[in-house]
């Protein structure tokens, strides 16, 4: 039987919360609506905000489309964290 191995959030998933926080904010949205648009609760926005859920690809494209920014807009910070503790 196999077992279940328990993910951990990254330092990775903690940043590209905290940009997905600061992005919203700049924009004015709330978590609320944010949530709605995703189709997902507000629960679910403020722990990818905290890093503790990982954000799913999917969900960043669709941020991407409608924030109308670069992909790379979630990712900055990245470059100052060293590779081991990306991951």
């Amino acid at each position: 039987m196999s077992q279940l191995i328990k993910r951990r959030t990254s330092i990775m998933d903690r940043v590209i919360g905290r940009n997905l926080r600061r992005i919203r904010k700049a924009r004015g949205l709330s978590q609320q609506t944010l949530a709605a648009t995703l189709g997902v609760s507000f629960q679910q926005i403020q722990k990818y905000e905290k890093g503790q859920n990982r954000l799913p690809v999917s969900r960043l494209y669709c941020l991407q489309k409608i924030y109308g920014i670069p992909f790379g807009d979630f990712f900055d910070g990245l470059e100052r964290i060293g590779k081991k503790d990306m991951c």
